[in-house]
């Protein structure tokens, strides 16, 4: 069990408003071999800057993403043998701020197979989109998201590797040691945490109160 042989990670870093960070990833089986993970990197920020339009209206200003990683285990894990970065700056294009920093839109990844193994989860934080008088986003907003998401990864699909043929967007099951290829992306209208992200947030002190 774990990491299958040829695999990337691919980390998509960002800031919020305050000094919180966040980190969301997705897999690429292909594009391990170290003469492919620095042209890669490049490619699939670029890929993401010209796919972001609705990504980015998640968040304000003061938000945004700043780098791209991508971790290669040509030879299986658990540790990547090599790390290559690309700068990302895409700050958030929404004027508003509604939500506190956990807030995130989720992103399924959906493969031809079922079960939990089989799909992957990707968490974009929204600081910016309300949700409505039911508390749940509105249909057009994970739409566009979704879109946009999609967009993205067929672009990385299509990005030719230097070794020769192209990456592909992934599922990664460490229980099976295999990975399946992503078909869709669904996008809930049902604000989410990334708790592992909500238990890092710095809270300033609380005001206590006396009770007489």
């Amino acid at each position: 069990m774990g990491i299958p042989v040829g695999h990337c990670r691919v980390s998509l870093l960002g800031h919020l408003g305050s000094s919180e960070q966040f980190d969301t990833s997705f897999w690429t089986l292909g594009g391990a071999d170290i003469a492919d993970t620095d042209a890669m990197a490049t490619a699939i920020a670029t890929a993401f800057l010209a796919n972001d339009t609705h990504i980015k209206n998640l968040m304000d200003a003061s938000c945004g993403f700043d780098e791209l990683r991508v971790y290669a285990y040509p030879g299986g894990g658990p540790t990547a043998d090599h790390v290559s970065t690309a700068p990302m700056a895409a700050a958030g294009t929404n004027a508003s701020i509604n939500q506190p920093y956990q807030s995130a839109v989720v992103c399924s990844l959906r493969t031809g197979f079922a079960g939990r193994s089989r799909r992957g989860r990707m968490y974009f934080p929204n600081r910016s989109l309300p949700a409505g008088s039911t508390g749940l986003l509105t249909a057009a907003t994970v739409n566009t998201v979704a879109d946009d998401l999609a967009a993205f990864f067929t672009a990385v699909n299509g990005i030719a590797l230097t070794s020769g043929g192209n990456p592909s967007v992934v599922v990664v099951s460490q229980t099976h040691s295999d990975s399946q290829i992503v078909e869709t992306v669904a996008v809930d209208t049902r604000p989410d945490i990334q708790r592992r992200r909500a238990n890092k947030i710095v809270i300033p002190a609380p005001h206590v109160a006396t009770v007489t």
